[in-house]
Parts: structure tokens; C-alpha cells; sequence
């Protein structure tokens, strides 16, 4: 699923980005 790649980003990112990317998925 999405929310695999999407944690790993969050680990490096922000958590900003968490929420951007699962308004955008």
C-alpha cells in the first residue's frame, strides 16, 4: 500500500509532509 512509502518519507521529511501527502492519497 501507498501508506509504506508514505511513512518512510515521514521519516525523513517533516511531519508536514505526512500531511500533505495523505490529503493528496
Amino acid at each position: 500500500m501507498v501508506a509504506n512509502w508514505v511513512l518512510a518519507l515521514t521519516r525523513q521529511f517533516d511531519p508536514f509532509m505526512f500531511v500533505m501527502v495523505m490529503g493528496v492519497g
